[in-house]
This record gives C-alpha cells, sequence and structure tokens, in this order.
C-alpha cells in the first residue's frame, strides 16, 4: 500500500468517498521567510550556524552555505519547531555551497502533528523510518513531496548516509496557514491536518466533518 495510507490512517482520517489532490500552486510556497534561528534545533548543537541550512545558502567564502552534523556521530538531524503550525507538502534537499566538505545521500522524515504529541515517520510504516535516496554525483538538489501534505508541529530530517560529511541545504514547502491544505474548509469545528483531510469530534464524520455522526444522529432522532 502506498505511504499515504498508512500516514491517513494513523491520523485516524478513514476517508469517505475520494478528495482532490491539491494543486502546485496551494500551500507549497518556501517556509524559510518564517524561519529564525530559534526555531531549529540540531543533533548537534555546536555545529555550524544552523541558519546556513538555508536553501541556496551562502555565496560568500565568509559563511559557506550548509549545516553539517558530526561526522562521528551515529545520529544526525536537523529539526525545524513551529509554534503555530504549518502546512508541509515537500521536502527539498541541496548541496552545501562548499560540495567538497561533502553531503547527505539519503534521509528520513519525521514529523509531529498540530495538538499531537507523538513523532511518525513519513513511511509505508509510520513507526519505521523510510529512506529516501536525496544527493549525488550529478544531482545537486531532490525534491520529496509529502503526499498528503500535513499540519505539522514539528517536522525532522534525519541524515541516515552521507560521503565525506553528513552536510546539507534544506527547503520545507508548505504553508504557515496549515488550514490552506482544506481550502473548502472544515466543518462543524473539525480540524485540518492534512490534505482535504479533517479530524472531527465523535458527532461528526466525512472528510470535512460535513455528516452526522451515529451518536448525533441517534440523539437527534429520540427528540
Amino acid at each position: 500500500m502506498p505511504a499515504s495510507f498508512f500516514v491517513l490512517l494513523l491520523l485516524g482520517l478513514a476517508t469517505h468517498g475520494t478528495s482532490a489532490t491539491l494543486s502546485d500552486t496551494v500551500c507549497r510556497t518556501s517556509l524559510w521567510s518564517g524561519i529564525t534561528e530559534s526555531m531549529i534545533t540540531t543533533s548537534d548543537p555546536a555545529a555550524r550556524n544552523v541558519m546556513n541550512s538555508r536553501r541556496d545558502c551562502c555565496q560568500s567564502k565568509r559563511e559557506k552555505g550548509g549545516w553539517c552534523g558530526s561526522a562521528q556521530g551515529t545520529e544526525n538531524w536537523i529539526q525545524v519547531n513551529f509554534s503555530q503550525g504549518a502546512g508541509v507538502r515537500a521536502v527539498v534537499i541541496q548541496k552545501p555551497e562548499d560540495k567538497h566538505s561533502g553531503y547527505v545521500t539519503s534521509i528520513s522524515v519525521q514529523f509531529m502533528l498540530v495538538g499531537r504529541s507523538n513523532w511518525q515517520y513519513f513511511s509505508s510504516d509510520p513507526t519505521q523510518p523510510q529512506e529516501f535516496s536525496t544527493l549525488g554525483d550529478t544531482v545537486d538538489t531532490t525534491e520529496i513531496s509529502l503526499n498528503p501534505g500535513v499540519a505539522v508541529s514539528k517536522i525532522k530530517i534525519n541524515i541516515l548516509k552521507h560521503t565525506k560529511s553528513p552536510c546539507l541545504r534544506f527547503d520545507l514547502l508548505g504553508c504557515t496557514n496549515y488550514n490552506e491544505l482544506c481550502p473548502n474548509s472544515c466543518l462543524n469545528g473539525g480540524q485540518c491536518l492534512a490534505e482535504n483531510k479533517c479530524i472531527c469530534s465523535s458527532s461528526y464524520t466525512g472528510n470535512r466533518c460535513e455528516n452526522l455522526g451515529k451518536k448525533l444522529k441517534k440523539i437527534i432522532k429520540t427528540k
């Protein structure tokens, strides 16, 4: 089964019919304009300035673009924390400006949904990492689409493999208002947690929480 099925299953967003995929013009812009240094945490806080990890940074010799984890470390990761949440539809990985220092060749992606406290992998099994190939001799940038896009409070890029040193630049494509993932809006107090998918209270069902749940139907019927 595709990764999207398992992600939706873990969300508790059972599908009721089908819903259209968002176009590439919706909730798919760089989130870096709203990311500050205080929002970024890493496996190696003493490493290179984390703001140098932004995509296309940096052209000057004084400020070589890229963030590097520890070459001796067994776990290297970089994480962005969104206190107000954000919609994320893709992760972009790019070689550092100084390509000779090394770069990552594969990653996994973890995220924490808005309002939730558990991490899950973007994977066919959300409890296990899925390896995504990234960069190579002739590949300077790669984009990993998250299908479906999700509303996250935290997102983490785990470096699985690298050449020379675990270095990268990255971007997150999405929207600062995660409700844009649900352009038709969630009804009856529902919350948007993925593309065109709302999580509903026990009183409602449906992709938009538009249908009365069995309990509410029973209450209304007995009045």
